[in-house]
């Protein structure tokens, strides 16, 4: 490898991102692999830490739940060199499948909320609920007799009013 070799930017970024889908073989075993020195890739590693794609290793958002979960369950019985390929095949890393199986794991965990149990505060609810309709039906009644008693007083006037006039 003494020799200088000039390489175009598609071969840097091709044998970055084979690095970092490279599984459990170590750096040192890759770069022998590639014909490429160490101190090489870990420069042209360094330089496309700049590029988007290679900043955002957990691009969560172009995966959806489903295909996050076909992923796990299609993962889970392969053996490390068959995980390696899925992995490299389909743009993932290790670290974002171990994650998305510890958060799945996570949730399935968590306890259940049993929404159908009452507690003291629905019950409270209930009865103020229950108790505003009353105060409404009773505020209604006495406002209908009201109404009522006013055009009683307007067709039949009360004998005193009749004295005033």
């Amino acid at each position: 490898m003494g020799t200088s070799q000039r390489f175009s930017k598609e071969f840097k970024e091709a044998i970055v991102k084979k690095l970092l889908n490279r599984g459990n073989q170590t750096i040192a075993e890759f770069c022998a692999e590639n014909n490429v020195a160490v101190s090489t890739v870990s420069r042209w590693q360094a330089e496309c830490a700049n590029i988007s794609e290679m900043k955002n290793k957990n691009n969560k958002s172009k995966f959806t739940a489903e295909k996050i979960l076909k992923i796990v369950s299609e993962t889970y019985s392969l053996n490390e060199e068959e995980l390696g390929i899925y992995l490299r095949k389909n743009g993932l890393h290790s670290n974002q499948l171990t994650e998305w199986r510890s958060s799945i794991l996570a949730s399935m965990n968590q306890p259940k909320v049993n929404l159908s149990k009452k507690d003291e505060r629905d019950l409270k609810i209930k009865n103020l609920e229950k108790n505003l309709r009353k105060k409404d039906a009773a505020l209604a009644e006495v406002s209908a007799l009201l109404i009522l008693q006013k055009k009683a007083n307007l067709l039949w006037p009360s004998p005193e009013e009749d004295e005033a006039t």
